[in-house]
């Protein structure tokens, strides 16, 4: 994980410190077994879960172009991010229609005119590449351009996919790098309720662990750099916990089935030591064929026992509906959703799509 002294283009934000409080633990002078070397320059994903697939197996994997519908618009509606300014209480998230593109703002503490915001993954571009010339494009415009994105404490990237980090998007001044399980205090100065007061200190920690998937910009630097999920936990002042977790099931191949294999522990262990999420954010979409990306990315059923696994209150989903990245139909990941919450008996209301755009205040 990459936490980020950073703005978008056009933002932007007061003294922030970020101090690391844990680092990675090694055992008997032997480094953590996603690492695949002393150097912290090489990683695996180290469990029975994982299954790489090979790269002459890829072209297999295209074998249809999902047709995008021509009410896309409409089946996928886009509002005018409002940040929820109109709702001072609880803990905010905007999606930002990017692949895991999220805004969020926990609650303001006591005389600040606002709480800490945290930008994830911001991919505002019109291309997942690159090259803007070739690659990805995006389905559907962004809500918001990177210059009209309120000011922004920090900046997390999860890891280095073009769909996830974006130079275009966003201008570096500092970054901290974190590896698994480890985790920072974070402290942001921000605005007053009363403009002619001094900003209002306001501190949280950001933890940063284990997620089942892969990191590269190109077809050399597979396996060199982290990939990582980052849920805020409860700080002094900000009040709320978020989780964007991804990756339940591994690869499956011929006649294999699903249930029969090995599913990733890290979850339920995120459950156990976290205790309970208020809002996850977590992926439905880019899931087809299963035998490829069954364990790169998460379906819906598997974000629905993610959901369970981490013992969330809340969840919306993501990670669907930005970019074609496999050959599911483009609607196809929310129709699965609802059928899997009312198979697994999820009630209804807590765990949903959202708008591009739009806001969620828990």
């Amino acid at each position: 994980m990459a936490i980020g002294c950073t703005e978008t283009k056009g933002a932007a934000r007061g003294n922030v410190s970020v101090e690391k409080r844990t680092t990675v633990e090694w055992v008997n002078d032997q480094p953590p077994a996603h690492h695949l070397n002393r150097t912290q320059t090489l990683f695996t994903n180290p469990w029975d879960s994982w299954r790489a697939v090979n790269w002459h197996d890829w072209p297999k994997a295209i074998t249809r172009d999902p047709s995008v519908p021509k009410d896309l618009a409409t089946l996928l509606p886009t509002v005018k991010p409002d940040w929820g300014m109109a709702r001072p209480e609880g803990a905010k998230a905007t999606w930002l229609g990017c692949t895991r593109g999220w805004l969020v703002e926990l609650p303001a503490p006591e005389g600040a005119a606002r709480g800490p915001r945290i930008l994830f993954d911001p991919v505002l571009s019109n291309r997942a590449s690159p090259s803007q010339w070739a690659g990805p494009a995006r389905l559907l415009p962004p809500p918001v351009v990177a210059e009209d994105i309120p000011e922004v404490d920090v900046l997390a990237f999860s890891h280095n996919h073009y769909d996830h980090m974006d130079c275009n998007t966003t201008t570096t001044t500092h970054i901290n790098l974190h590896d698994w399980w480890e985790d920072s205090s974070v402290t942001v100065e921000l605005p007053a309720k009363d403009t002619d007061a001094p900003r209002v200190p306001a501190s949280f920690t950001l933890a940063c662990t284990p997620a089942q998937h892969t990191a590269g910009r190109t077809a050399f630097d597979r396996w060199q750099s982290l990939w990582p999920r980052r849920p805020p936990t409860r700080g002094a002042r900000a009040e709320a916990d978020l989780l964007r977790g991804r990756h339940r099931l591994p690869d499956c191949h011929g006649g294999e089935k699903e249930k029969e294999r090995a599913t990733c522990p890290v979850f339920a262990e995120i459950g156990n030591k976290f205790g309970r999420f208020d809002l996850a954010l977590l992926p439905i979409g880019a899931y087809k064929p299963r035998w490829m990306w069954s364990g790169l990315h998460g379906s819906p059923a598997d974000a629905v026992d993610i959901f369970k696994d981490v013992k969330a209150e809340r969840a919306l989903a993501m990670h669907w509906g930005t970019f074609k990245l496999t050959i599911e139909d483009i609607m196809e990941p929310p129709r699965l959703l609802k059928e899997s919450c009312e198979k697994e008996g999820i009630p209804e209301g807590k765990f949903t799509t959202c708008k591009l755009g739009e806001t969620t205040v828990v």
